[in-house]
């Protein structure tokens, strides 16, 4: 499982990878493509001092073996190429049935190939004739004819081996990305930490996903909920949830609890430009010990929806959200570790938002030590 979501994950960059290397070993292939000419020779065996024509049949086929061993003989290798000017040729000979035999003469071009057939017919005709002297033999050969043409060597093999170490790179660098950056791979590795399922996942693409089930279960839950992203900002979440509790009817304040972002109100359409405008790290308390919030909730385009900033203090005020929630439920958008003070509000259901290959696992863990209560969670792809 976690193979494919890693695999999913870093889909494009792998394919990047695989397409530059593929390139560069088509390219090099190109590059080292050889175009040569072959000339092939068709010769057979005969044995003109047996009168018997198996016996004969026979001796040559035996012979060809010999035959065949001269052109694995790097002297009489030699022999052939001190007379050709091509040090790229290659000659080889293979034996066929019964007394016939190929050989390949492999050159730069059509009309060296030929030049060096010739000469490797002459030269072999001259090694029989030394043979049968020395062994009172009496073979021939006789040449059926030859045929030259082009020949390219497609270095196929160089594409494929760049596609494969592309591949195999992607994998090891993202791999290795992923153990130095200690971040969840996939949903099954979260279940695991906190061992219980989620209660949703979402796709990668936030705004196109069915929040109805979330939804359901904020409105069951505690007066206050934090909705907090652990390294993810959830504020497009956060406000899609807000909308849609709003749209049941039953009043919600969406309070900003992201004291280092602070950008939710720009999404709610409310400007900066309010004068006086604070939140509720601004929010004072009077001499009954009771906080002031009427002065900083603002209102929203819809009706049921309210919603307090951030402010400008760096410190949460949890009777803020006591006073906040007695009136209405009250969702607090924030993101984790940054204000990991938020957690203190014990009393809130915490719903954590984890994004896979971006939340670490050691937030994670830090998280479930801290929070001693149950909590909740969903992943985002």
């Amino acid at each position: 499982m976690y193979f494919f979501y890693f695999i999913k994950r870093y889909l494009s960059l792998i394919i990047l990878s695989v397409f530059i290397f593929g390139a560069l070993g088509t390219f090099y292939g190109l590059k080292n493509n050889n175009i040569s000419a072959k000339t092939t020779l068709f010769l057979t065996i005969a044995n003109k001092d047996l009168a018997k024509p198996d016996q004969a049949e026979t001796a040559a086929n035996f012979f060809g073996e010999t035959l065949i061993g001269w052109f694995r003989n790097p002297v009489f290798i030699h022999s052939i190429k001190k007379n050709i000017t091509d040090p790229s040729i290659s000659i080889s000979a293979q034996k066929q049935e019964r007394q016939n035999i190929i050989v390949d003469i492999v050159s730069q071009d059509k009309e060296s190939s030929k030049k060096a057939s010739k000469i490797t017919f002459t030269k072999l005709k001259e090694e029989l004739e030394r043979y049968n002297n020395q062994t009172e033999s009496n073979f021939v050969i006789l040449n059926q004819g030859s045929v030259t043409k082009n020949s390219s060597a497609q270095n196929l093999i160089f594409p494929l081996l760049g596609i494969v170490f592309g591949f195999f790179l992607a994998l090891v660098l993202f791999s290795f990305k992923e153990f130095v950056r200690n971040e969840v791979s996939s949903l099954d590795e979260i279940e695991e930490i906190f061992g219980k399922k989620s209660l949703d996942f979402f796709n990668k693409n936030l705004e196109k996903n069915d929040f109805t089930p979330l939804s359901v279960f904020i409105q069951k839950s505690n007066s206050i909920v934090i909705l907090a992203g652990v390294n993810f900002n959830t504020q497009i979440l956060a406000v899609a949830l807000a909308h849609k509790h709003s749209y049941f009817g039953e009043k919600l304040t969406l309070v900003d609890g992201d004291l280092n972002q602070r950008s939710l109100q720009k999404i709610l359409g409310i400007s900066n430009r309010i004068k006086n405008l604070k939140g509720h790290t601004d929010a004072l308390i009077n001499e009954d010990n009771v906080v002031e919030t009427s002065l900083i909730i603002q209102n929203t385009l819809h009706d049921n929806l309210k919603f307090l900033p951030a402010g400008k203090g760096e410190k949460f005020l949890t009777k803020v959200f006591h006073n906040v929630s007695s009136e209405m439920k009250t969702l607090i958008h924030t993101e984790l570790p940054q204000n990991f003070e938020i957690l203190r509000l014990q009393e809130a259901t915490l719903v954590l938002v984890i994004k896979l290959g971006k939340t670490k696992k050691k937030d994670l863990q830090r998280i479930k030590q801290v929070w001693n209560k149950e909590l909740q969670f969903v992943v985002v792809e």
